[in-house]
């Protein structure tokens, strides 16, 4: 296995929809330093545009608005250029569902991808709570479409977890996949819910969720073990093409509603 940043040739071509890039407003990078030096190595790998996806809806971030965030993400793009970074990156956010959803879109607006009506929201609770069913229904019914940020992580037990993804697929909720779950040597139960969902085709997209520099050798295993075990042309409709739809407001493509134990992802 790769022990250093570098031994994993990366060369892809690929948008990212999911980072934490913004520096000093949330979990991801904490300084400008960070930012740059993460937003290089994305660079390096091939990726064309990124959007920056900072937590929102909980309340240690109440600064992370789709106004603020906005003009946070127009200062790390001069920041960029100024150094010759070669990196377009864009405005959204990752949308924790709580009970409080509807009343914080309400109150700030929703945070949407590109030109898309496509929202990433995410969820770390243990149990699926029927006010994120609530936040979703609002959601639609206003021709939002909710993108579920890394599926395979959440932490609902996996008797629970397979009929609950099975429905929110049969219900129109998209699902991104995160590059690092593909490798994730401390957590394999995360790492075969990843291969689970792609070898039934239900992702929509995948994406990197960068955090801070410790998070891009993750990263890069996850990639190249992608890179070795999917298809070229199906994984560049996960990582480009589907993406780059989505940003300049594609329509809904369908998704799988079983989900099939042992599938190829080769298929």
């Amino acid at each position: 296995m790769p022990d250093t940043q570098t031994d994993c040739d990366i060369r892809w071509s690929y948008v990212d929809l999911h980072s934490h890039l913004l520096p000093g407003v949330d979990d991801g990078c904490l300084t400008l330093d960070d930012s740059l030096q993460v937003a290089s190595r994305a660079v390096e790998w091939g990726c064309r545009q990124l959007w920056c996806t900072p937590h929102m809806g909980l309340i240690r971030y109440p600064d992370n608005t789709p106004t603020i965030v906005a003009r946070r993400v127009e200062q790390l793009q001069r920041e960029l250029d100024e150094r010759g970074v070669e990196l377009r990156i864009g405005a959204a956010g990752e949308f924790r569902l709580t009970g409080e959803s509807i009343a914080w879109w309400e109150r700030h607006g929703v945070p949407t991808l590109g030109n898309s009506r496509v929202v990433l929201v995410d969820t770390w609770a243990t149990e699926w709570e029927p006010s994120f069913d609530r936040a979703l229904d609002w959601l639609q019914q206003r021709d939002y479409e909710p993108l579920l940020a890394h599926p395979e992580r959440m932490r609902i037990e996996s008797e629970s977890w397979v009929p609950l993804i099975e429905r929110l697929l049969r219900r129109g909720i998209r699902l991104q996949g995160n590059f690092k779950s593909f490798g994730d040597a401390d957590r394999p139960e995360v790492r075969e819910r990843a291969w689970l969902l792609i070898g039934n085709r239900a992702y929509d997209v995948l994406a990197g969720d960068l955090h801070g520099p410790a998070s891009l050798m993750a990263r890069a295993i996850g990639m190249a073990e992608l890179e070795r075990r999917v298809e070229p042309e199906r994984l560049r409709r996960l990582v480009l093409e589907r993406p780059i739809e989505i940003v300049e407001g594609g329509g809904t493509l369908p998704n799988g509603e079983h989900l099939a134990a042992g599938e190829d992802a080769r298929r």
